[in-house]
């Protein structure tokens, strides 16, 4: 639930569309979590670790080993967090 009440504002703040591609369809915009939350749990619903990407978009970073690590370097230099520190070996 807590999820809901996090996904939609956020969504709203950020422009409504996929921070990647700009594509606009609501009902295929997602979050993703930039550091993965099965091992930053705390992390979950930190606004700076998220951002809003489309399904497809989503889904290229999944499968896109250096799209997800400039993604996990760009996170670190903004919350002035080293790789090490994440314990991340890009």
């Amino acid at each position: 639930m807590k999820y809901k009440y996090f996904k939609l504002p956020l969504i709203r703040a950020r422009g409504g569309k996929c921070e990647l591609c700009g594509c606009d369809d609501i009902t295929k915009l997602q979050i993703h979590h930039i550091l993965p939350y099965c091992y930053y749990p705390n992390l979950e619903y930190s606004k700076s670790n998220v951002m809003i990407v489309c399904e497809d978009c989503h889904w290229m970073i999944h499968k896109n080993p250096l799209l997800n690590a400039a993604l996990i370097r760009k996170f670190s230099e903004i919350n002035h967090v080293s790789l090490e520190r994440l314990k991340f070996k890009l």
